[in-house]
C-alpha cells in the first residue's frame, strides 16, 4: 500500500511512540541510523508520492502495518484515519513477535490510545507479583467497571486484583500506560481518583499522552530535534501548553490542576529541571512513596548529572520526619505493623462491640487524618 491521504496528501499526521525509541536501544548503531532515516523518509513520503507499507494480517490488533527499513529490519506502525504512529523497529521476526504480544488501539472506556502487553504477558506478571496472601488486596474495594474507567486494560484487571504491596503497584505501573500507572499509584495510596473524560471522539493526536507519544504532526523541526536527541531523552519534548507552565516566571505559589494522568507530574519534573538549570535547589514532593521511585527514574533519564544533583525527590512524610528529627533525633514513628498489634491488644478492652477491621479502618482513615487525640 502507498500511504498518502486520498484527498489531501499533505494531511497525514505523524506520532512517535516511546516504544519506538526504546526499540532503537536494541539495534546496532548503523541500524539505528537506518531506522531514523526511515522515519524521515516516511514523513517526506506522506507529503509527496507515498511510502510502501504492508498490512499485518495476523495481528491481534487492527490497523497495524509494517514498513521495510532494510532487507531484514522492519518498522511496526498503526494507522487511524489521518494519523500514523510509529511503534517499534526490529529485525523481521522479532518485530512481528512484538506486534503479536501487544494489544494496540483505543481503550474501550476512556478512548485513549494504548500499547499494552497481551494477556500472556499479564500471566507472567501475575506470577511475579504473587506473594503469600497475608496483606489484603489493595484494590479489593473497587469494581472492575471503576478500574476500567481509569484506563486499566481489561486483560490486566485480574493481575491488578492480586496486588497487595506498594512495590507490586509500582511494578505494574511501569508496565502500563503512564497515565494509567499514575492513577493506580494514587488509588493504592488511598486517594480519590476521578476517571478521565473519554476522548474516543477526539483525534488521536489531541488525546495522546505526551509521556508515551510525541506528536510530530507536520512539524519538520520538531521531528528533526526528536530524532537527533539521545534516545532516552525524548521525553524532553513538551506540548506547548505544558512548556508555558514549565518556563513561566511565577510571582508566587501556583497551582496546576487536572485529573490523574493529565500530565501534572510531567510538568513538575520539567519545572524542577528548569529551575535546576538556573542553579536553584529544588524539592519535589509527593504524598505517594511509590510515585517518588517513578519520578526518580524519569529524572535520571531527563536530567544531566549536574541538574539531577540539585533536585531532591521525597514524600511529604519523609520531609516532615527529617525536620522533626532535627530537634528530636531519636524520634521513631510507629510502623503499621506495630499500630495493628496495639489496636488488636486494645480493641477487646475499649471497643469490644466493633470488628477489628472496622477499628483499623477508622484509625487510618478518620482518626489519624483528622488529628483526633481524644473523645
Amino acid at each position: 500500500m502507498t500511504i498518502a491521504h486520498e484527498s489531501n496528501p499533505h494531511a497525514l499526521q505523524l506520532i512517535l511512540a516511546d516504544t519506538f525509541f526504546d526499540s532503537l536501544d536494541h539495534l546496532e548503531k548503523d541500524e539505528q541510523l537506518r531506522a531514523l532515516s526511515f522515519v524521515q523518509e516516511l514523513r517526506r513520503s506522506t507529503k509527496s508520492t507515498g511510502a510502501s507499507l504492508e498490512r499485518i494480517r495476523n495481528a491481534r490488533s487492527k490497523n497495524l502495518w509494517s514498513g521495510r527499513i532494510t532487507r531484514d529490519l522492519r518498522a511496526i506502525l498503526h494507522r487511524e484515519g489521518d494519523t500514523l504512529t510509529i511503534l517499534h523497529a526490529a529485525h523481521h521476526d522479532p518485530a512481528y513477535r512484538w506486534a503479536e504480544r501487544r494489544d494496540i488501539g483505543r481503550h474501550p472506556v476512556t478512548g485513549a490510545f494504548q500499547i499494552v502487553e497481551t494477556v500472556e504477558t499479564v500471566r507472567e506478571v501475575e506470577r511475579e507479583v504473587y506473594v503469600e496472601p497475608l496483606a489484603p488486596p489493595l484494590f479489593a474495594a473497587h469494581t472492575d467497571a471503576y478500574l476500567l474507567s481509569l484506563g486499566v486494560p481489561e486483560s490486566w484487571v485480574p493481575a491488578i486484583r492480586e496486588v497487595r504491596t506498594g512495590e507490586q503497584v509500582l511494578e505494574l505501573a511501569l508496565r502500563l500506560p503512564p497515565d494509567v500507572g499514575d492513577r493506580l499509584l494514587l488509588l493504592a495510596d488511598g486517594q480519590l481518583v476521578t476517571p478521565p473524560a473519554p476522548v474516543a471522539d477526539r483525534p488521536l493526536a489531541e488525546g495522546a499522552d505526551p509521556r508515551a507519544f510525541l506528536v510530530v504532526g507536520d512539524d519538520e523541526d520538531l521531528l528533526s530535534a526528536a530524532l537527533g536527541a539521545p534516545f532516552d531523552r525524548w521525553i524532553a519534548f513538551l506540548h506547548p501548553t505544558q512548556r508555558q507552565l514549565v518556563e513561566k516566571a511565577f510571582s508566587g505559589p501556583a497551582k496546576v490542576s487536572g485529573s490523574a494522568g493529565t500530565g501534572k507530574t510531567v510538568v513538575a519534573m520539567h519545572r524542577a529541571r528548569h529551575l535546576a538549570r538556573q542553579g536553584k535547589r529544588v524539592l519535589l514532593t509527593t504524598f505517594v512513596k511509590t510515585l517518588c521511585a517513578n519520578i526518580e527514574r524519569n529524572l535520571r533519564l531527563l536530567c544531566t548529572d549536574e541538574e539531577r544533583a540539585k533536585i531532591t525527590v521525597s514524600t511529604l512524610h519523609s520531609q516532615a520526619l527529617a525536620l522533626a528529627r532535627a530537634t528530636t533525633p531519636r524520634l521513631q514513628p510507629a510502623t503499621d505493623k506495630q499500630i495493628d498489634a496495639l489496636l488488636g491488644d486494645l480493641a477487646p478492652r475499649h471497643a469490644a462491640g466493633f470488628d477489628l477491621d472496622f477499628i483499623t479502618a477508622e484509625w487510618r482513615h478518620v482518626i489519624v487524618p483528622q488529628g483526633i487525640t481524644g473523645w
